[in-house]
């Protein structure tokens, strides 16, 4: 949906949790070693993690269904 939205393509696989970590670890490491940018941050990895965990709980615990966004106008 948010692709028709934004006109960008979505994500084509779900990266698993520790690799995202990792991988954002390492990013912030070599942007301080570098004095560069990092492209992910342990934070956002984290965050979005949490935002899994809330959304699956809320489905689990109160069969919560997220409605897709009405079409544009």
């Amino acid at each position: 949906m948010l692709e028709k939205v934004t006109a960008l393509s979505g994500p084509r696989a779900r990266i698993p949790y520790p690799v995202a970590f990792v991988y954002a670890a390492v990013s912030e490491i070599w942007a301080k070693m570098t004095g560069g940018e990092t492209l992910v941050t342990l934070e956002a990895v984290r965050v979005m993690q949490a935002r899994l965990a809330v959304t699956s709980k809320a489905e689990q615990e109160l069969g919560w269904r997220h409605r897709p966004l009405p079409p544009r106008r």
